[in-house]
């Protein structure tokens, strides 16, 4: 875990997977492949939710293995029924047309136990931590980021899966 802001963390995984240490324990932010797991002994707190910003496996496929550790999985409106049942998915895609650009091929392929939705423009409680839900551009059609103020701090800061990238 490196720290990168005030109470904020990255651990580098198949995706950038971020530690907010927030008042009422740690949010993490995307899941990668789920290493992250093996060092929450690292973090200042222990971890009491993850948010994942969207559906692809380099950010989400972690989180089937975070859910069965008791830790609860929230995950984008649009894009539940994709995680909680990939097989479905998989099952009624069409498959006629494939030139749409959307990669829902590298859906989840395990089912992950959702425990709450992220709407869009949502303002919600995480952690003890005031999270807005903003809808982004991206990867997937209903990819989100999440907005905070930085725990300690007055900086606002957005996770935001794969819409914007620079160092931390």
């Amino acid at each position: 875990w490196k720290p990168i802001l005030p109470n904020v963390y990255c651990y580098a995984d198949s995706c950038n997977v971020y530690a907010i240490v927030a008042p009422e324990g740690v949010l993490i932010v995307d899941a990668g492949t789920g290493a992250w797991l093996d060092q929450v002994a690292e973090l200042p707190a222990p971890v009491k939710a993850l948010a994942c910003t969207h559906f692809f496996r380099d950010h989400a496929a972690g989180a089937v293995r975070a859910a069965a550790a008791g830790i609860p999985v929230y995950v984008p409106a649009g894009e539940r029924a994709i995680f909680a049942d990939p097989q479905q998915h998989f099952r009624q895609r069409d498959t006629y047309i494939i030139y749409d650009n959307y990669w829902d091929l590298f859906a989840p392929i395990e089912p992950v136990a959702v425990a709450g939705i992220l709407n869009d423009y949502e303002q919600l409680r995480l952690c003890g931590l005031d999270v807005e839900v903003v809808p982004l551009p991206g990867v997937t059609v209903t990819q989100c980021g999440l907005a905070f103020t930085v725990p300690g701090s007055e900086m606002r800061a957005i996770c935001c899966g794969e819409a914007i990238h620079s160092p931390g």
